[in-house]
Parts: C-alpha cells; sequence; structure tokens
C-alpha cells in the first residue's frame, strides 16, 4: 500500500485470538488498511501544509485505527472462523485476513460519515464547512474516503 500511515492493532485480547486463529489455520494472517492519496496523511496527524507563501495548519482528524466497537467485531470474526475451523470447515488465513480486512476497510469509510476519530471524538471542522456554515469535513469529493483500502 502506497501510504506512509502504519496503525497497529495493539489490543492484547485480540493479538491473542489471532494468534490462535493463526495457530488453528497454519500460516500467517496479515491485514493493512489505508489510504493511496498523498493527503491522507496530513489530515490523519495534523500539520502545515500549503506553499511558502500559502501555509495553513491542518489540524489531524485520525480516520485509521480500531475503535472499541472494532476490537469486539474483531473478536467474533476471529472466534467465527475458529468456531468454523474447529466444526472441519477447511477455512485459511487469507480467509480470516479477508474478511478482517472487509470489516476494517468498512468501519473506517463510515468514519467519514460519523465525522469522528476511532476514540470517539468529533473531528475539527474545516475551514470550509466553517466558511459555509455547515457541510461535512472530508466529504467534498469522498475522495479521500473512497481511496480506503486493505490488503490481506
Amino acid at each position: 500500500m502506497a501510504s506512509d500511515i502504519e496503525i497497529k492493532i495493539e489490543n492484547r485480547e485480540v493479538l491473542a485470538a489471532l494468534e490462535q486463529l493463526r495457530a488453528a489455520l497454519g500460516g500467517s494472517i496479515s491485514v493493512e488498511v489505508g489510504t493511496n492519496v498523498v493527503y491522507g496523511a496530513i489530515h490523519q496527524f495534523g500539520g502545515a501544509a500549503g506553499r511558502k507563501d500559502r501555509r495553513v495548519t491542518i489540524p489531524a482528524r485520525p480516520f485509521l485505527g480500531v475503535s472499541n466497537e472494532d476490537r469486539t467485531e474483531l473478536l467474533a470474526i476471529i472466534n467465527d472462523h475458529l468456531q468454523r475451523a474447529w466444526g472441519g470447515e477447511r477455512l485459511t488465513g487469507a480467509d480470516a485476513a479477508r474478511a478482517i480486512g472487509r470489516y476494517l476497510k468498512t468501519s473506517t469509510q463510515l468514519r467519514f460519515r460519523a465525522q469522528k476519530t476511532p476514540d470517539g471524538k468529533a473531528w475539527p471542522p474545516s475551514q470550509r464547512v466553517l466558511a459555509r456554515g455547515g457541510g461535512q469535513t472530508l466529504r467534498l469529493t469522498s475522495r479521500l474516503r473512497n481511496s480506503i483500502t486493505y490488503l490481506s
């Protein structure tokens, strides 16, 4: 994925469940969720942008990450794959990774509608939204939201 943004799952319960699933299915389970849009990082982390004669500071509006709701759903996906594997269904780590990737892609895209960070905080409104007296930040063309993808 052509992005400098890397978000890792650091929840011990999810990591332990992933390890159990990897052991049950064999092989590795790897999923990357991100964007290849060049301005994705400035919106994720915030910072100075623009030309020398027209610099602006863009506040961070994190859209990538794993929320508490995501952790719950990831555990459900992992447990479902474990139950199916233990029940004799032939699954691979790639099957589980695709299910996790699809979920995280959708969850990330929904943050653009909710206008919230993964931890539930509201995004600061953009200058365009403030000038117009309404609207949604990062939704004018939806190019960033639509660029969210996953690799598994």
